[in-house]
């Protein structure tokens, strides 16, 4: 049509289309071929042509070869990329990350003369053109394979094909189940009596402190009626929250954790746990102006006090609990869990020897056994950041050192142990005798 414009002369359009795919598929050829002496000859051609004035003919065949190799340039960058990451996410913005750092570099103008987030968009454009074909779909994930087969893949020489689960001692699943049995004998220490028998010590055998000496870990019969109905109530309310923020936590602490990516791990728990805490605050300060009101002010004080440590102390679980990787016991925070709940038996212990003081105790142990756990939190953090940078780096001296004195020891060994074989045929000499 140009051509049309400036009056100048054309090939027929059937005759221009076809001249255009049969450059671009012999172009094709050529390069997959890797025939050197045609693409010599078509460089040569391509400098005859470029000497004089150029026809519109002339322009035409140079038009198509551009395209051509356009296009096989596009899709030598598309197969770089998708061998370094076969599955592209949303973003357009990831494809050209990977086109700059394994295709392209910092060139994306002078080859393409497109900027880098526009080759981002086609690459993605592509990957999603044919992946969202029916019988086009991405590969299923193999069982225990660290990525997707490519031309990159990995080659898996630290994975042993005979490997086998190791079995978790006994005391290990204990410390398991009272991580989490605790909360829930909890929630029956303090709900279960208000039920059947609000002001009564005659109960079942199956409420264990309470049942025995009347006092809990974290309430007591010594409270009155409505406090342990409105600490029963926080109790209900920071479960709630607690389940919430611990799977609002657990869900990327852990991905970040096995990832290796340490700091991003303690980052995220502390973001989530801080935002956590600080939402379960607003709430109980709702509490307490709504209970005052309509209740009284000790009432209200009771239900945020415990509202927010109680909800503190399990998110305070959930995030210890994401510092563990599965079938390893390094650096695993249930540890700091077992070792701080004996904190909780000061509270019925004290009230025993100090009788009607129970609501200021309980909830003064109960804070400070939070404290702990957040003390706890943060050293086994600080470890997952900082064990690392302990461990000595070796270098080519060291390497040389500990091959010469192992080899050193070795050939000790040997003499050693040849003259022990000498020793007795020695004995038998007539030079013994």
């Amino acid at each position: 049509m140009w051509y049309h414009m400036c009056k100048l002369p054309t090939m027929d359009r059937h005759n221009a289309v076809q001249l255009f795919r049969h450059i671009a598929q012999t172009f094709e050829e050529m390069l997959w071929r890797r025939d050197h002496d045609k693409l010599d000859a078509v460089t040569s051609a391509i400098e005859q042509l470029t000497k004089g004035n150029i026809d519109s003919i002339t322009d035409f065949v140079l038009f198509c070869i551009f395209c051509a190799a356009r296009k096989a340039g596009f899709e030598e960058v598309y197969i770089e990329v998708s061998d370094r990451n076969p599955l592209f996410n949303q973003y357009t913005d990831q494809s050209a990350a990977f086109a700059e750092l394994f295709a392209l570099g910092s060139r994306c103008e002078s080859y393409f003369d497109i900027k880098p987030s526009d080759i981002g968009v086609l690459l993605s454009k592509k990957h999603r053109d044919h992946y969202n074909q029916a019988q086009h779909q991405p590969p299923m994930w193999l069982f225990n394979a660290p990525s997707f087969a490519s031309a990159y893949a990995a080659a898996q020489t630290d994975i042993d094909p005979n490997q086998t689960a190791a079995p978790m001692p006994g005391f290990r699943r204990l410390t398991f189940l009272s991580v989490f049995s605790i909360p829930a004998l909890v929630g029956m220490l303090i709900a279960r009596p208000l039920v059947q028998y609000p002001r009564s010590t005659d109960i079942s055998s199956d409420i264990l402190l309470l049942s025995t000496i009347g006092h809990g870990l974290y309430l007591s019969t010594e409270m009155s009626d409505d406090q342990l109905r409105y600490a029963t109530l926080a109790l209900m309310c920071s479960l709630l929250l607690s389940g919430a923020i611990g799977t609002w936590i657990s869900v990327g602490g852990t991905y970040y954790l096995i990832s290796t990516a340490f700091s991003a791990a303690n980052m995220f728990v502390l973001t989530r746990l801080v935002g956590g805490l600080a939402f379960t605050l607003a709430g109980c300060v709702v509490g307490f102006i709504v209970l005052s009101a309509v209740k009284a002010v000790e009432l209200a004080a009771v239900f945020s006090l415990y509202l927010f440590g109680l909800t503190a102390y399990l998110t305070m679980l959930a995030a210890l609990s994401t510092y563990q990787i599965p079938g390893s016991s390094f650096l695993n925070g249930r540890r700091v869990i077992i070792a701080v709940i004996p904190t909780l038996t000061v509270s019925p212990i004290l009230t025993i020897f100090c009788p009607g003081y129970d609501i200021f105790i309980y909830p003064c142990i109960l804070y400070a056994f939070v404290v702990l756990l957040f003390l706890g939190t943060r050293h086994i953090a600080s470890q997952w950041v900082s064990r690392y940078h302990g461990i000595r780096t070796l270098n080519d001296g060291d390497i040389k050192e500990w091959y010469i004195q192992r080899c050193n020891n070795r050939s000790r060994e040997a003499s050693a142990t040849q003259h022990e074989c000498e020793f007795p045929y020695r004995l038998k000499s007539p030079l013994f005798y």
